[in-house]
């Protein structure tokens, strides 16, 4: 997959990458071998979308910055009340639309990289959890330790 593929996630998405990491979770005897396989490809997969999701993250925290700066300036300088505190005027930049907008995206954005973070933990652990099955699998056959 390459950078270009990668897009923004939507619900459905989400909903279709939890069955994926959900089958490929399911380890039997039959499969464990395939399974084994498929980490290093489900890994680099959603490594390639953790990463454009946290630049993206990054990005917005950038935006928002910005913007905090800019209000602020605003409601110091141009806004018709005078503003005697910073305490007054953070109250103002917070609750300005275009900041709790700003803020929302973030937080959304912020969930989906945390969304994507605990899928790697998760196909990470999956070679642990494949060692141990095989293992119970010797010890049910008796050829364990």
């Amino acid at each position: 997959m390459s950078q270009d593929m990668i897009k923004d996630v939507s619900p459905e998405e989400i909903k279709q990458i939890r069955d994926e990491i959900d089958e490929a979770m399911e380890i039997t005897p039959d499969n464990i071998m395939e399974k084994s396989i498929q980490i290093p490809q489900l890994c680099s997969k959603f490594l390639k979308h953790y990463v454009y999701q946290k630049r993206k993250l990054n990005n917005i925290n950038t935006s928002k910055a910005r913007l905090y700066s800019q209000l602020y300036h605003h409601y110091k300088y141009d806004y018709d009340y005078k503003l005697d505190t910073k305490k007054e005027i953070e109250i103002y930049v917070l609750g300005d639309e275009k900041h709790v907008k700003m803020q929302e995206d973030f937080d959304k954005q912020e969930d989906v990289v945390e969304y994507f973070k605990d899928i790697l933990s998760v196909i990470n652990k999956m070679s642990f959890n494949i060692g141990h099955y095989v293992e119970l699998l010797k010890i049910k056959n008796g050829m364990g330790r």
